[in-house]
């Protein structure tokens, strides 16, 4: 091998090692915002991120802010929609699914629901 041949192999060594830890550091950082996401969906409720999203709402409606700004908060509005969206599909499961398990106890429940509000 000619000495030209070693020293390219040398320099590109610390090179791919730098690249490596460049991917390592995006791959760890996108890891990092998945668990950030995570831990919005279980800690935000839905009645604060409904919330959030009408003052982004009422600001996005209100056309004062710069595009930099309005894009921003626009996008931690898609993001708070999407954790309203899940809560609510969450809580529509739950309904159905107790629906189906206690069907003859919410028969009764209804009748008896229903029969108060004529009384009245």
């Amino acid at each position: 091998m000619s000495d030209q041949n070693v020293n390219d192999q040398k320099s590109s060594g610390p090179k791919k090692e730098k690249a490596l830890n460049d991917k390592l550091q995006n791959i760890e950082a996108q890891q990092q915002e998945i668990k950030n996401v995570e831990t919005d969906l279980k800690e935000e409720k839905f009645e604060i991120a409904l919330n959030k999203l009408e003052k982004i709402v009422n600001q996005l409606e209100g056309g004062n802010l710069d595009l930099e700004e309005s894009l921003q908060i626009f996008e931690e509005g898609i993001r708070l929609s999407r954790v309203c969206m899940r809560k609510l599909d969450s809580a529509q499961k739950k309904i159905e699914s107790l629906l189906k398990d206690q069907s003859e106890e919410l028969k009764v429940l209804n009748l008896n629901f229903n029969l108060g509000d004529e009384s009245h």
